[in-house]
């Protein structure tokens, strides 16, 4: 606006704004809105009611590093240090992937089967833990439990760990394994779950700056096919998940046909079905163990 001082909310915003759509980002005012909101401690919608107010030096500088950052296609989620995923707030670094809308759908599906369990103690493994974002979620809904997760990435885990003490009270609600898959794991579970590298070497080149330039390819990147690592998932299966036991795994959404193939080779389900997300793509593969092997 005509006289507008440049040390103001309204002002910053919309030079925020201009520059984030010169850099090709691709929800200018979301981010200019999420980056002030951040550097001030406000929340966005604080933001409006006080269009007026103006930065001091301290703030403008700072405002200006992270702008430099989101300029450079670094995710807001590490620039904050944070992302929510389960209504819950997770702490993430370049160590891990950015949890995502859509992986919520893996989580509800597991939270599903509690009805099954109800005169029972389930044990539960998630492979690839990541953030913790799966089995923070479940473990803080499901409360009779006992929940295990693996996964490969030291510091990866050290952030899970981080995660579940800040959020559940304590990291020892869940057993953290440091290995691949199913790697350091004993006995069998009722309910194998993941979230794993699903993309494909071809697909990965297509991706978003601020994934291919700042999220770890490897949690990524299945391979040539993209389902590699389903497949190891189900054949681990065979010594890991209960007769009649549940295996979820998030999928890709043009994966059902080789997801149905790769399971049904194993010859130890019965029961196979899908769960899309909500943009009606096809987010999470759901298969039981046959009670017979």
């Amino acid at each position: 606006m005509p006289g507008e001082d440049k040390r103001s909310i309204a002002r910053i915003l919309s030079r925020l704004t201009e520059v984030f759509e010169r850099a090709g980002i691709e929800t200018p005012r979301l981010d200019a809105e999420v980056l002030l909101s951040f550097c001030l401690g406000k929340e966005r919608a604080d933001l409006y009611r006080d269009l007026s107010l103006e930065l001091d030096d301290e703030q403008i500088n700072r405002v200006l590093v992270l702008t430099g950052r989101r300029k450079r296609r670094e995710p807001m989620a590490y620039i904050r240090g944070w992302r929510e995923f389960w209504s819950l707030d997770f702490t993430v670094t370049p160590a891990v992937l950015v949890p995502r809308p859509e992986t919520e759908c893996l989580v509800e599906e597991v939270l599903r089967l509690r009805d099954s369990f109800r005169s029972a103690r389930p044990r539960i493994l998630d492979i690839g833990a990541g953030s913790g974002a799966v089995c923070v979620a479940v473990a803080s809904e499901w409360h009779d439990c006992d929940m295990a997760a693996t996964e490969l990435s030291v510091a990866a885990l050290e952030v899970a760990r981080e995660n579940a003490r800040r959020l559940l009270g304590s990291d020892t609600r869940i057993a953290f394994l440091q290995g691949d898959l199913y790697e350091g794991v004993e006995g069998v579970f009722d309910i194998v779950c993941s979230n794993p590298p699903y993309i494909s070497e071809a697909e990965y080149a297509t991706l978003a700056r601020e994934v291919t330039l700042y999220e770890p390819r490897e949690a990524l990147v299945a391979g040539p096919e993209g389902t590699e690592f389903h497949r190891r998932i189900a054949e681990g299966a065979r010594e890991r998940l209960k007769p009649g036991g549940w295996l979820l795994m998030e999928m890709g959404a043009e994966q059902r046909k080789a997801l149905t193939a790769i399971l049904e080779e194993t010859k130890i389900f019965d029961d196979i079905r899908f769960r899309a997300d909500y943009a009606g793509l096809d987010r999470v593969v759901i298969a039981r163990r046959t009670n017979l092997i």
